[in-house]
């Protein structure tokens, strides 16, 4: 079981160092480590990032009010797709800045959850794919 501080370390200091790494990447391996990660942009990579935590919480969500909830199959290929195009016109910035927005709430979220929901299994795992394996996913 992932605790409140190390969901709360990951959104604080490793996503803050991850926005850092990339930034610190020369231009050649800034163009590696999206192909890498099979995003054309930086922006797409966040966009896809922050579109994910916003499922989570919404999961979430439904596990606190339904114990026997199942999230709904999703075509994950489409979803992030239809992500990466809804960020194809914005600057890098505007989806900086919407990825810093996002990490906050969920930071909020997080530490607005009760001991019994960070418990619950079906929540825990949630943020600890979420937050800590998709951080590892994405390196």
């Amino acid at each position: 079981m992932v605790t409140r501080e190390e969901i709360t370390r990951c959104l604080e200091i490793d996503w803050d160092a991850y926005l850092e790494q990339f930034n610190a990447l020369p231009d050649g391996g800034k163009k590696e480590f999206l192909l890498r990660q099979g995003y054309p942009s930086f922006a797409a990579l966040l966009a896809h990032l922050t579109a994910w935590w916003q499922v989570g919480m919404q999961v979430i969500r439904h596990h606190q009010s339904d114990p026997d909830y199942h999230h709904p199959q999703m075509d994950v290929d489409a979803f992030n797709q239809a992500v990466i195009d809804s960020v194809s016109g914005l600057s890098d910035a505007v989806v900086i800045a919407e990825f810093k927005a996002a990490s906050q709430e969920l930071l909020d979220f997080v530490n607005n959850l009760s001991d019994a929901d960070l418990a619950n299994p079906k929540i825990n795992l949630q943020l600890l794919i979420e937050v800590i394996e998709h951080l590892e996913e994405h390196q």
